[in-house]
């Protein structure tokens, strides 16, 4: 790109983008952003440097239009670079212990080795989870193709690389343990109030909420609940009374709304009236049931 471009470019980012946004653009792009400075203009001075020297800026570009379509009126120019891309992927790979524990420049070096035709620079190290033995690539489409096609030919006892995923197919909360992986790296480094205050605001956004929403779930169980268990004891009291007026009183699956005048005894008009009150109420508790068993379904 020419010079000029490049200007206009660090300025869109910088304008038009925060340091956690910027963030996340990166990580689609497939780039490891945990060594970039970690303030606004550095990370994009970086960040552009970075796609500049992997020849990838027109993938950036064609991200930012993906996030921000309505940009393109105002960048056309700047923005007719992004038909320059050759599509990258993220790809999660499980490796052996032994392999998961080297450092990045190693690890690299020995997942390229698995994969003839591969080298070092070719690949680039997004993410690591040591503990599950899980990694994440970020590469172009020819390299990312490569790696799944030989994931799925070598045995697993073979190969210290047991598995190749594509990201795009993981689950939506497998693609965003990814990103907090990234995210608790960062911090990690930072070591700093700035990385206490985002893990406050990681906390509050991703975990409170929806313990708010679980919360708010389990309220609307207990009110379920305690109207099933109300009724239930209504039922059980008026099952009860007709007990003891003796079998076959009347038929309840006949039951039917009758005038007053059927009723020549006051009494009768009256037992009657809470045997379909309590059908009624048994109704409710039915529906109340299937409510229960749908928000248990949720969860």
């Amino acid at each position: 790109m020419r010079q000029e471009d490049l200007t206009q470019l660090k300025s869109l980012l910088t304008e038009r983008f925060n340091l956690e946004e910027l963030r996340s653009l990166a990580f689609d792009v497939g780039v490891s952003y945990e060594e970039f400075p970690q303030t606004l203009t550095p990370f994009v001075r970086e960040f552009i440097s970075y796609c500049e020297r992997h020849d990838i800026t027109g993938c950036l570009l064609n991200q930012i239009l993906v996030e921000r379509q309505w940009l393109l009126r105002e960048y056309q120019d700047l923005f007719k670079y992004s038909e320059d891309c050759a599509q990258r992927k993220k790809i999660q790979i499980i490796v052996s212990a032994e392999i998961a524990a080297l450092p990045k420049q190693e690890f690299l070096q020995r997942i390229a080795e698995a994969y003839p035709g591969v080298s070092p620079s070719d690949i680039e190290l997004i993410a690591k989870r040591p503990r599950k033995s899980e990694a994440l690539l970020g590469t172009d489409s020819n390299t990312a193709n490569k790696l799944l096609e030989e994931s799925e030919h070598v045995p697993p006892h073979s190969s210290f690389v047991k598995h190749a995923s594509d990201f795009s197919i993981l689950p939506p909360r497998e693609q965003a343990a990814w990103r907090m992986t990234v995210t608790f790296s960062i911090l990690h480094r930072l070591g700093n109030m700035d990385g206490l205050r985002r893990i406050s605001q990681l906390i509050h956004s991703d975990l409170l909420e929806p313990l708010n929403q679980y919360q708010q779930h389990i309220r609307q169980e207990q009110e379920i609940i305690s109207q099933v268990v109300s009724g239930l004891a209504v039922v059980n009291s008026e099952l009860f009374s007709l007990l003891r007026l003796g079998d076959n009183s009347l038929d309840l699956a006949g039951l039917q709304a009758l005038p007053d005048d059927s009723f020549p005894q006051t009494d009768s008009k009256v037992l009657y009236e809470r045997l379909v009150a309590a059908r009624d109420l048994e109704r409710e508790i039915h529906s109340a049931l299937g409510k229960l068993q749908d928000l248990l379904s949720t969860f």
